[in-house]
């Protein structure tokens, strides 16, 4: 049955979805709200919601493990037992091991990079999809690059603005790697605090925050070869505890957790907890599986039985990249930026600053360009924060080669 309150609403079998076990939860470019379940996909929009099964569309399997929107480019879907599916403009293509070089019909996870890449994440590695090209990272001798996991079996891939890629897996460490540079973190070689996850976040700094099974959440801070975090657990903080299902976070840094038995739990900048819990608010579902971010600031919390919930704060819960209409290229980025999508006549106040969160560089541009000409010093990984009135802009980028 549907909860209603000024923040919440919760949907289940009672408003049309065909199961209440939510395992994925994207945007489409519309607008659109897609939610993967165990039996069939569903999309809402204007306030109804379409269920589509493999009865009555072209759907290979009915469980929908995971879902990234390619912009205008459509939606990607993830299966438990039929591959990759890439749906735009009513056509629907499909991509298995039979077809294709996917390493595993099971999609455990799914990211779209900057440049429109789809990468997936399955029990037999790592793929990535562009145009036609398709690269394929595992433990083997043959993993591309030469970039070798410690285990294939990956749970959950994330893709930062400026092409970092991270990784999770289970039982065999957390990776991160650009076009040049690689590592897999574990607890043997690294003294990393667990070696499986269910997924990474970045933040404003574009540091990784690392949802793990059994370790709490733990921040990789600093550049991504640097092996410097820290660990949240039950012993070191107020997690409810210490298997993390899910990670995003907000344009305010708050990192909102989905916890294994103990609902959201969300950490603000200054290390504050909260909570929110069926004992404290509708949420059906202590078990949570999924979460995502709209546009519009709202929370999509998918349960393992209790169906979906959204909540939308009076406060605001946006995503980390601020406004979805502003972009920034080229990205890495040699000469200049420049931001698209602002509003002409009216300036852009902008800073740069590195991913420990010192100031660099700021200044006032009216064209939405940057000049990185007068900042030869610059060189490496970096943050720029962009406002124009009311709006607000961050994103990661790499001034020269990434690495």
């Amino acid at each position: 049955m549907m909860g209603q309150s000024a923040d919440w609403q919760v949907f289940g079998l009672a408003e049309g979805l065909p199961s209440v076990s939510i395992w994925s939860i994207a945007q489409a470019e519309d607008g659109a709200i897609w939610v993967g379940t165990d039996w069939g996909l569903c999309i809402r929009s204007n306030d109804a919601w379409e269920v589509l099964q493999m009865s009555n569309s072209p759907l290979p399997d009915n469980h929908i493990t995971a879902l990234a929107s390619a912009g205008a480019n459509g939606m990607w879907l993830g299966t438990m037992q039929g591959g990759l599916v890439h749906v735009h403009n009513g056509q629907w293509e499909q991509f298995t091991p039979a077809n294709s070089p996917m390493p595993d019909e099971q999609v455990n996870g799914l990211a779209v990079d900057g440049a429109g890449r789809i990468w997936v994440a399955t029990p037999r590695g790592l793929a990535m999809k562009d145009g036609e090209e398709w690269r394929l990272y595992d433990d083997s001798e043959q993993s591309y690059n030469g970039f070798r996991f410690w285990g294939r079996h990956v749970s959950r891939v994330s893709a930062r603005a400026d092409g970092l890629i991270a990784a999770t897996t289970m039982n065999g460490g957390y990776a991160c790697f650009t076009e040049t540079s690689f590592i897999c973190y574990t607890s043997n070689q690294h003294s990393f605090p667990d070696n499986s996850g269910y997924g990474v976040a970045f933040d404003q700094a574009g540091d990784r925050w690392v949802a793990t099974t059994t370790s709490g959440l733990v921040r990789h801070a600093g550049p991504f070869l640097d092996a410097l975090w820290f660990r949240f657990s039950e012993e070191t903080s107020a997690i409810p505890d210490n298997t993390v299902r899910a990670v995003v976070v907000d344009a305010q840094d708050r990192k909102i957790l989905g916890m294994e038995l103990h609902g959201v739990a969300i950490m603000d900048a200054q290390g504050n907890w909260s909570r929110f819990t069926r004992s404290n608010s509708p949420l059906p579902d202590d078990q949570v599986r999924s979460l995502f971010l709209d546009r519009d600031g709202t929370l999509w919390i998918g349960t393992w039985e209790g169906g979906l919930a959204s909540y939308r704060s009076t406060v605001g819960l946006h995503p980390a990249a601020g406004d979805p209409s502003w972009d920034l290229f080229p990205n890495p980025a040699q000469h200049h930026l420049r931001i698209r999508g602002h509003e002409e006549g009216i300036p852009v106040e902008w800073r740069i600053m590195d991913l420990a969160g010192r100031l660099l560089a700021h200044g006032t541009s009216w064209d939405g360009v940057i000049s990185l000409d007068r900042l030869p010093e610059l060189q490496g990984a970096f943050l720029l924060i962009a406002e124009q009135g009311p709006k607000r802009f961050r994103a990661p980028f790499v001034r020269g080669q990434a690495g």
